[in-house]
């Protein structure tokens, strides 16, 4: 009977355990629903409608299509001896392409020298650099050069004679470029896609949709898309398509379009392709009136949102 006993205790106990986990994990589950929900800043109105949307923290630009190329450029300014060259000064100025990059040293008018370095990229040939150097008060004019330059190659440039002296001023500029910002085409195959506790919302107050949709596909091309009541059908895609525009980006669980004056923001619990940003290729078609086929649907709320398979698939939203 002891036996019985304490068999019957430890299965209650371990069923009792279980449910523990269970209620646990459930719990763990509805906080992260209401952390994503917090994260996207929902709040509705007795309708159930969204009324507004907090902005994401940088949202804006960490995602912003425009993408800017800056050009680190390290002067090293050199005086030159028949015994030695000693370096003087080697600033590092950092600057938009076919931006200016200035430099002075000393002060003006009493003991000084001013170098401008303008670097712009020459496709296919190389850097152009515009310098623009005055030394005072030895020099009445500024000495003006343009030179090209390969992108990490040093390149020296005489300023100055000093024959008194005999020394001379130069300066070693080697020009490094760092394109920041903006979203490059996904590099290589797409075979899944994840919205997972997904929120779909147009211009920061109104919900499209919402829901997990996780898609698979053979070939590497998957088509999300969206209907938006009044709007039409907007189609989407990683890869360039006829008619499409490059009109949107996706990085880790934030999807952003921006097509003339609407936004849309699609947001995931879970990252929807790795890393990014990845541009997206959109297409909308205002005079769509309805598809029902065997595609992928999340829960609709002011119209549907779903995904096709196929590298052709987008063409029956526009026939």
């Amino acid at each position: 009977m002891k036996k019985l006993a304490l068999r019957s205790f430890s299965i209650a106990l371990a069923v009792f355990l279980i449910i523990g986990l269970i209620n646990a994990w459930s719990q763990e589950k509805e906080k992260e629903k209401k952390s994503l929900e917090k994260s996207i800043s929902i709040t509705k109105n007795k309708k159930g409608e969204i009324i507004t949307r907090t902005k994401i923290e940088d949202i804006d630009e960490k995602l912003s299509l425009e993408q800017k190329t800056f050009i680190n450029v390290k002067m090293e300014l050199l005086e030159i001896r028949p015994s030695e060259t000693k370096p003087i000064s080697s600033p590092v100025v950092r600057v938009e392409n076919g931006k200016t990059a200035q430099f002075l040293m000393g002060s003006e008018g009493k003991g000084s020298f001013h170098l401008e370095v303008t670097p712009t990229i020459i496709e296919r040939k190389g850097i152009e650099l515009k310098v623009n150097f005055k030394k005072e008060p030895e020099m009445k004019d500024s000495l003006e050069k343009t030179v090209l330059a390969l992108n990490s190659q040093p390149l020296v440039i005489e300023l100055f004679e000093n024959k008194a002296q005999n020394s001379k001023l130069a300066v070693k500029i080697t020009p490094l470029v760092d394109v920041k910002g903006g979203a490059r085409e996904y590099p290589g195959p797409i075979n899944e896609v994840r919205f997972v506790q997904s929120f779909l919302v147009m211009n920061n107050d109104r919900l499209i949709a919402r829901g997990d949709l996780l898609a698979k596909g053979e070939d590497g091309v998957i088509i999300p898309y969206f209907y938006v009541q009044g709007k039409g059908i907007y189609v989407l895609s990683f890869r360039p398509f006829e008619g499409a525009e490059p009109k949107g980006l996706v990085s880790g669980k934030i999807m952003k379009i921006k097509l003339g004056e609407d936004e849309f923001e699609w947001l995931s619990q879970e990252p929807i392709l790795p890393e990014g940003p990845w541009l997206i290729w959109v297409r909308n078609n205002p005079n769509f009136l309805g598809y029902y086929g065997v595609d992928l649907y999340l829960e609709a709320k002011n119209g549907l949102a779903g995904v096709t398979i196929g590298k052709d698939s987008w063409k029956k939203f526009f026939k």
